[in-house]
């Protein structure tokens, strides 16, 4: 499988795309997850969770992409950058089709992880994963809160996919070990 991100997808990507603001990513994802649970048929919701990044067909995700990452920008217009992002998007949808029904603005995906027992050593590889270990690396934290059934907020993953190999993603992953550490410490001081 290729990597998410190459170098020529580096020189490529929009400058001013690199930091996408907190308040869409929050509205793109939100709208995405009551899509998933209120409009979304099964099969398109499996087509989802089947959907590889090295496989481009997967009409349910262009439909997504047209709906919600296209009008917001999320997606570029053409060439490496677009792939890039259709990539990124791909493996972050897939993942969001395991769990439909535990996106809860506002809570933490650090504090979730936490609390459903996710192990250290996990976290420290999901936070310190790039390119493609990122994508394995946050499709098994997603599919270890779907199995154990806790709400989060999928906005939290989402920056931190679209952040990887930016100026901003050490913000990102020190926000997402912040929420973790603080429910790590309260559990282990009761």
């Amino acid at each position: 499988m290729s990597e998410l991100l190459s170098k020529e997808d580096m020189s490529v990507l929009p400058s001013g795309k690199q930091e996408t603001s907190t308040r869409d990513v929050q509205t793109v994802v939100n709208s995405i997850a009551r899509t998933f649970e209120e409009a979304m048929n099964a099969g398109d919701l499996a087509s989802l969770r089947r959907a590889r990044i090295d496989d481009p067909v997967c009409g349910p995700f262009f439909r997504v992409s047209a709906m919600f990452l296209e009008p917001h920008g999320f997606v570029p217009v053409d060439g490496p950058a677009r792939e890039f992002a259709e990539r990124c998007w791909t493996s972050l949808l897939s993942a969001m089709a395991h769990t439909v029904g535990l996106h809860r603005p506002g809570s933490p995906v650090g504090s979730a992880l936490a609390e459903a027992g996710y192990s250290e050593q996990r976290f420290v590889r999901l936070l310190r994963a790039s390119d493609k270990a990122l994508h394995d690396e946050m499709m098994t934290a997603s599919r270890y809160l779907a199995v154990k059934a806790i709400p989060f907020d999928w906005a939290d993953l989402v920056r931190l996919m679209l952040s990887d190999s930016f100026a901003h993603a050490e913000t990102v992953r020190r926000q997402i070990a912040r929420s973790y550490y603080r429910v790590v410490e309260q559990s282990n001081n009761q």
